[in-house]
């Protein structure tokens, strides 16, 4: 099977957007899938004998490798975003990212089509009709409610609604979807009115890492890895830390990340007087992550309670499991069931006191932590690892051929 995926977006970049196609990519290759990556923003590239990247020519002259930097900035851009989301937008970037991958895409003779969230899941539409071949979409969040959350339009409004009406022609005309978690699925299907049938679920998975955490005797180290913004609650586990270390006194919150929050973040640590007990070491790579999670001994997991995280499915929680690491995290979630059920950690309430109680207990009772790593590792390795969800996606991608 020769599979192309279509990005719009580095092959390489930190975010989750961008872990979840190269894992499945890398794995995709491993089980005998031939995959070809198609990126405006990246030089061409063969990995291995089963996974090149094709960069894109044109795109790679200085001018428009600045204007596409320009319209990414762009759409995080309070005054400018605003006239961004918009129909026409969506399907004249779809176009041209169509248009400028289309003689690629003939060359290599590709028998089936996958793009990355909307814009590349589109443009994959767009080539799979002029050629004749499937395309899937591959969809990780809500794009019209992402857009809200941020405060980059508001609800009801021209933009929302242009945005819903372009994620539900990208639904509509793809010959699949495939979606992070049932959440998603169902609240597509049900909000687009999509046949459910046409929804297949991949959740995103984690990768064990030569690091391992160590078997402390007395824990006292809580991590968090991930971006610093608003919807991820960082500052609820900043709060809780005056609670832990009333508690156990040498705790503390090691924070990696980046984000618009971290001046806040850090001014928080100052109000609460816990800068002793507090770091923030920077973004990390995510090839580098496991050797940072594995100085922890609980890791956090705290996040808002909306329709956009209620349909998330963090790489962050299985990063975590991968390394061993306990989760405390929030409820009323699907995640805050899935680490209930499988013994992996504690669900808390969002109130900062009660964060910090389930801290506490985790790194009051080290057996508890290493009987929960263990479940965490097994987890891992028995289900929820890439490995396994790209033979999933392959099966999918067969049957649709």
């Amino acid at each position: 099977m020769r599979l192309g995926v279509i990005l719009d977006h580095p092959y390489d970049a930190p975010l989750g957007y961008s872990i979840r196609p190269r894992e499945l990519c890398k794995n995709l290759a491993k089980v005998g899938c031939e995959v070809h990556i198609f990126s405006p923003v990246d030089r061409s590239l063969k990995i291995s004998d089963n996974l090149v990247v094709h960069g894109i020519p044109a795109y790679q002259e200085l001018f428009m490798r600045i204007c596409n930097r320009f319209i990414r900035k762009a759409f995080k851009s309070y005054s400018i975003a605003r006239y961004l989301y918009r129909k026409r937008v969506f399907e004249m970037l779809s176009k041209r990212l169509a248009e400028s991958m289309y003689a690629k895409v003939k060359r290599y003779n590709i028998e089936i089509l996958q793009g990355e969230k909307e814009i590349a899941s589109m443009s994959a539409v767009m080539l799979g009709k002029r050629l004749g071949i499937p395309a899937v979409a591959d969809i990780h969040g809500l794009l019209a409610e992402e857009a809200i959350l941020y405060g980059f339009v508001e609800n009801d409004s021209e933009e929302y609604l242009e945005t819903k009406a372009f994620v539900s022609e990208v639904l509509h005309e793809a010959d699949a979807v495939v979606v992070v978690s049932e959440e998603l699925k169902r609240y597509l299907t049900n909000t687009f009115s999509v046949n459910a049938d046409k929804f297949f679920v991949i959740p995103n998975a984690g990768r064990l890492r030569k690091a391992t955490k160590p078997l402390r005797s007395m824990p006292e180290n809580i991590v968090y890895a991930g971006i610093l913004e608003p919807w991820e609650r960082v500052d609820l586990a900043i709060a809780s830390i005056p609670h832990v270390i009333k508690v156990h006194r040498k705790a503390k919150l090691l924070i990696a990340g980046a984000g618009t929050l971290k001046r806040n973040l850090i001014k928080l640590v100052d109000y609460l007087g816990v800068k002793d007990h507090v770091s923030f070491v920077g973004a990390i790579s995510h090839d580098k992550i496991a050797e940072f999670l594995a100085q922890g001994d609980v890791a956090v997991l705290p996040s808002t309670v909306d329709i956009v995280r209620k349909v998330a499915c963090p790489i962050k929680l299985f990063d975590y499991l991968a390394i061993g690491l306990p989760v405390v995290t929030v409820d009323g979630l699907w995640w805050s069931d899935f680490v209930r059920i499988n013994n992996v950690g504690l669900v808390a309430d969002t109130d900062p006191k009660k964060f910090a109680d389930a801290i506490n207990h985790l790194l009051s009772n080290p057996n508890k932590i290493n009987a929960m790593s263990e479940n965490a590792v097994r987890l891992i390795i028995e289900k929820y690892n890439w490995t396994e969800m790209a033979k999933k996606l392959y099966e999918i991608l067969g049957k649709i051929l």
